[in-house]
């Protein structure tokens, strides 16, 4: 709980761990989330009585701490000088470390280094859309993404290893369709194209109007509570839209009929060991 009793709030998909940061002997909050920012929570309270103060976000390097989306840290000695580094997972499956450096006792985080590559955007030739680069089947030969960190002696050799959990889709093969089946599959994907094109004025329209009707962020306010009292009234508002209720609906009907015509996909996420190197 952040000041006077209410909840700490950075963002959405928040990823803390629990460090003392500022070595003042008691243990304070570092937040990642889903755009890939970092917030320290500084605990002015004591370890027994634990009382937080408004949420920071961090820098490196001189400038706002930021990562591929989807960030989820860990703090240790990395580096084995005797003060805390920062290692955060991403959204990508990349792994990046941010030294620190104290200058007078607070800690100050430089440039991010990769530890462990991310899975990299490819353009689909066929379609010419990007997306993440696909593993090999249900065994992947690379990691997924939404890396989320441990660290450990995990071979018991005197060095830190890293064990990254992720996050991973995989397609399956082509459902061997009849031609009746495929030209209905060209049907209904064309129709599934239209209500895009229809949907994405909608989206505007909705928006606009929930904008119009909260005003500007209050004083005081956090992005998170403001993008909650948005969400709240673009869900009333898109509850009595005739066009986007039909449009939605339809959707999801094309999306049942659609169905046990496409690959199937597998959901899963694995945990990945990575054993540090021998030091030179």
């Amino acid at each position: 709980m952040g000041a006077e009793g209410a909840p700490i709030k950075v963002g959405s998909a928040s990823a803390p761990c629990v460090a003392d940061w500022d070595s003042d002997g008691d243990l304070d909050l570092l937040v990642g989330e889903i755009s890939g920012a970092m917030y320290y929570v500084e605990n002015t309270g004591s370890v027994s009585a634990p009382k937080y103060a408004t949420p920071e976000k961090m820098k490196a390097a001189g400038v706002d701490l930021a990562v591929n989306g989807d960030s989820g840290p860990v703090v240790t000695d990395w580096d084995s000088d005797g003060d805390l580094d920062l290692l955060v997972g991403d959204g990508q499956g990349a792994v990046y470390l941010f030294k620190n450096t104290p200058v007078d006792g607070e800690p100050v985080l430089g440039p991010r280094i990769e530890l462990v590559n991310g899975r990299t955007y490819k353009e689909d030739p066929e379609t010419g859309k990007y997306g993440l680069e696909p593993g090999s089947g249900l065994h992947p030969e690379e990691m997924g993404s939404r890396a989320k960190l441990a660290v450990c002696d995990w071979n018991a050799d005197g060095s830190l290893d890293l064990l990254v959990g992720d996050f991973s889709s995989e397609r399956g093969p082509d459902p061997d369709l009849t031609k009746e089946q495929v030209a209905l599959k060209e049907l209904l994907e064309a129709e599934q194209d239209e209500l895009s094109d229809r949907m994405q004025p909608l989206w505007k329209e909705i928006r606009d109007q929930a904008l119009s009707e909260i005003g500007e962020q209050r004083e005081g306010e956090s992005s998170s509570e403001y993008n909650d009292r948005l969400w709240e009234v673009e869900e009333k508002i898109q509850a009595a839209h005739e066009e986007y209720s039909e449009v939605m609906d339809r959707s999801q009907e094309l999306y049942e009929e659609l169905r046990p015509m496409l690959p199937e996909h597998f959901y899963h996420g694995y945990v990945w060991v990575y054993l540090r190197k021998p030091r030179s």
